[in-house]
C-alpha cells in the first residue's frame, strides 16, 4: 500500500557514507516495516537506528537467513529502548548481516 506516494515511506538515515548503510521504513498506518541494508562485506555489530514506535521488532527477512545459503546473522526479536535516535522517538540496537538486508516488524 502506498508505494508510489510520499506517505508511505520515510528515510531513518540515508547519511551513514562511513558504514555503507541505508535505513528506512515503508507506512501504512499505524504498521510500519523498517528496512536496513548493509552494502559491506563485515557484520555490524550494535548497529543503532532511530524507530517510530516503542515495543519488539521482529526480522521477517534476512537475505542472510540459512535458508538462502547464509550465515545467518540476524536478530530474531529485538526490543526497543525509549532513546531518541535519528529523529525518531526510540531506537534498536542491531546486527547487521554482511551485504545484507533485514526487514523488521512491530
Amino acid at each position: 500500500r502506498h508505494d508510489f506516494e510520499q506517505q508511505g515511506f520515510e528515510w531513518i538515515d540515508c547519511n551513514d557514507v562511513q558504514q555503507s548503510v541505508l535505513c528506512f521504513q515503508r507506512k501504512h498506518g499505524h504498521s510500519h516495516l523498517i528496512i536496513v541494508l548493509n552494502f559491506t562485506p563485515m557484520v555490524r555489530e550494535d548497529y543503532h537506528i532511530g524507530v517510530p514506535q516503542n515495543g519488539v521488532y521482529r526480522e521477517i527477512f534476512n537475505s542472510d537467513s540459512h535458508y538462502y545459503a547464509g550465515t545467518n546473522t540476524g536478530n530474531g526479536n529485538v526490543q526497543t529502548t525509549d532513546e531518541p535516535w535519528m529523529n525518531q522517538t526510540h531506537s534498536l540496537k542491531l546486527t547487521l548481516p554482511p551485504l545484507g538486508a533485514i526487514i523488521l516488524k512491530i
